[in-house]
């Protein structure tokens, strides 16, 4: 409960600052920060709603001007529900299933996920399941990637048939949960995938799950040109092959039973600002205005970033560093601060978002560590008409595939 008490009076302090415009823009009255302070109390974000669809739609508006309050909300269900029967629980887990699959911001999402794991795993997954359905490519998504933590090896079925989607980030999600809630008798399913899929980047992350249910690179090889025989694809068994004796990955041991468990605390400690290291007025400022920018713009992956990164260097050591996983540092290349708030948002958050992985025990290096990274931009690509991004340019697996062609994580 210390993480609760500490997450509501960060989030207080934080939005205090944002909420009067935040209400004049969606019409709600809200209380003043000096009166709250003045009388002792900590106002709280409250998810409000009688119904599932109610409570989404309240957690989707405070997302929008307070969504430190939300994490807080999300992280006190648990102890505020820790008595009540069945009947009770069932409309909560219908809303967290729903608002896992809608939101877009990672730590809100998980958050919400984290919130789910205590208050009823099973209850949570069976819900996530039938959302899995693979018609709506992002709630698949959301859905498959959630099940990775909740679920157990009898949602595997349900996770081998979204990996074998043909939809990029779908089958990305697939096969890293089953990855996450596998066991070793999985894998040659997912050596089956890399073998078939059409998709060569679905391929690698199918061989890669692979190898973390396997643990050695040679009984992958060796499963591989088993199967491989079989398959009759000798390009694709070669290229395969090669990805997994190039060390371009190393197996992964994913956390299941304290799955996003310091992610209360995390957000509990984030700064209310980021701390800049420069001597530099201007690149000072330059990442000021980008902070600026997706705090408005893109709220929750600014808390995002206050949660992953100890600070922003400009530069890191080397100067063309773009992070340090270590320090929990951000690093902004000289060449980067010519870029205007935009572009620079979208830099700062692809590497906050790698420094979550890390920081949630994820992989967090190569193109497997920042695939969630580059993943996520796509939508603050979007909002920023950045890099042809929405209507009448890119979809998000064009942009995906787009961006791991340029290999960004060469610079981390």
């Amino acid at each position: 409960m210390r993480s609760v008490a500490r997450l509501r009076g960060a989030a207080w302090r934080i939005a205090a600052t944002v909420l009067v415009s935040a209400a004049l823009v969606l019409g709600v009255a809200q209380p003043s920060p000096a009166t709250a302070e003045e009388d002792g109390e900590t106002p709280a974000a409250e998810i409000k709603g009688d119904t599932p669809a109610a409570k989404v739609k309240s957690a989707s508006s405070l997302a929008l001007y307070d969504p430190q309050g939300l994490c807080v909300a999300l992280a006190a269900l648990p102890e505020q529900l820790k008595k009540a029967k069945d009947d009770e629980l069932a409309p909560v887990l219908d809303f967290l299933a729903e608002y896992v699959v809608v939101e877009k911001s990672r730590l809100l999402r998980m958050s919400a996920i984290e919130a789910g794991l205590r208050l009823d795993r099973k209850g949570l997954a069976a819900r996530l399941a039938p959302k899995a359905d693979g018609e709506d490519a992002l709630r698949s998504t959301f859905a498959t990637e959630a099940l990775g933590i909740v679920g157990t090896a009898d949602d595997i079925p349900k996770l081998l048939e979204m990996a074998r989607s043909p939809r990029l980030y779908v089958a990305i999600a697939g096969c890293r949960a089953v990855a996450r809630v596998g066991k070793s008798k999985h894998a040659a399913a997912l050596i089956q995938i890399a073998l078939e899929h059409g998709n060569i980047t679905v391929a690698d992350e199918a061989a890669w799950a692979a190898q973390d249910l396997l643990k050695k690179k040679k009984t992958v090889i060796g499963k591989l040109a088993k199967l491989g025989k079989k398959n009759g694809d000798a390009t694709r068994l070669g290229a395969i092959t090669a990805v997994i004796a190039d060390n371009l990955a190393e197996p992964h041991a994913w956390p299941q039973k304290k799955a996003l468990s310091a992610l209360p605390e995390l957000i509990a400690e984030a700064p209310k600002v980021v701390k800049i290291r420069t001597n530099n007025k201007k690149h000072r400022e330059s990442v000021e205005a980008a902070l600026a920018w997706m705090r408005e713009k893109m709220p929750g992956s600014e808390l995002l970033l206050r949660v992953a990164a100890g600070e922003i260097a400009v530069p890191l050591s080397p100067k063309d560093a773009h992070l340090d996983a270590e320090t929990h540092a951000i690093g902004v290349p000289l060449i980067y601060t010519a870029q205007n708030d935009r572009q620079l948002s979208y830099h700062l958050l692809r590497a906050a978002t790698v420094l979550l992985e890390n920081r949630l025990g994820h992989p967090y290096t190569g193109r497997r560590g920042w695939t969630n990274g580059i993943f996520d931009c796509y939508d603050l690509c979007y909002e920023a008409r950045l890099y042809s991004a929405g209507k009448g340019g890119i979809n998000r697996a064009e942009f995906m595939e787009t961006i791991f062609g340029k290999r960004p994580w060469g610079g981390q």
